[in-house]
Formats: structure tokens, C-alpha cells, sequence
């Protein structure tokens, strides 16, 4: 088989790993394309030494590999995590309201660091007034007034 068809099926291979999932498939887009390399450097003329070829460099690249790629790739967990376990962040800290806040509604918004949250409180806080955040629900913000 000609190096040609070895890279063709290379690139089939690892087309369709976009579509399935486990990161396995492209090591054998890679085995392809080591075949279709030393296919086209004349190493390996038979059939039968370009399929020992494939599947021996698709088994070792997917060995090698594998780990080191699903952690390149994939990424890690932040150490922060988004949940309730950060209140000191929030709590007793001041904030701006921007919307005003009502007891019967969730439109009251603040701005706090920057950012814009949702806020709800007990009582009705007009716009532009400074608040005290009580507790955090979700991204709600609970605020008395300053």
C-alpha cells in the first residue's frame, strides 16, 4: 500500500475521533501516518511489514501518549472552588446597588469588585446605596443596608 493511502487513512481515523469519545482513535491516526512515513522512506515495502508498522506505532503512541494528552488537553480543576466554601469573600463587605432592590422582587443588582450580582433584601434599598452583603445564595446576593 502506498504512503498516500496510509496518510489518507490516518486523516480519516482522526476525524472521527472529533465525533466519538475517549481519546483513543486518533493513536491510530498516528500509527497511520508513522506508517505512511516509512512507507514513503521506502523502510517498509510489504504489506504485511506496513501493517506490523501500523499496528505496532498505533499500540506504543497510544501508551506514550494517552495520559499526557488527556491532561494537556482536558485541562485541570481550579483549587478554587464555586461554591459557598468562599463566603469570607462576600459576607459583611460593602456593595453598590445599581437597581434598585425590593423585598417582592429579584431585579435589585449591585455591583461588587466590579462585577455586577443580583440582589435581594428584606427591605426596599433604592438605587445608588451603599449595602452590607449578609449571605450568598447561588449568585444572589443577600444585602441589608449600610
Amino acid at each position: 500500500m502506498s504512503a498516500l493511502w496510509w496518510f489518507l487513512i490516518g486523516l480519516a481515523v482522526m476525524l472521527v475521533e472529533l465525533a466519538l469519545p475517549g481519546f483513543v482513535i486518533i493513536f491510530f491516526g498516528i500509527g497511520a501516518w508513522i506508517t505512511a512515513l516509512f512507507a514513503w522512506l521506502g523502510v517498509l515495502d510489504s504489506l504485511n511489514a506496513q501493517l506490523l508498522a501500523f499496528v505496532g506505532t498505533s499500540i506504543v503512541s497510544l501508551l506514550a501518549l494517552r495520559g499526557w494528552l488527556q491532561r494537556t488537553l482536558q485541562g485541570g480543576v481550579s483549587d478554587m472552588e464555586l461554591s459557598d466554601t468562599h463566603l469570607d469573600d462576600f459576607i459583611g463587605h460593602k456593595a453598590k446597588v445599581t437597581v434598585a432592590i425590593s423585598p417582592d422582587s429579584t431585579d435589585g443588582r449591585v455591583d461588587f469588585r466590579g462585577t455586577g450580582w443580583p440582589a435581594s433584601a428584606q427591605v426596599a434599598i433604592p438605587a445608588e446605596s451603599t449595602v452590607r452583603i449578609v449571605s450568598k445564595d447561588n449568585l444572589t446576593l443577600l444585602v441589608e443596608p449600610f
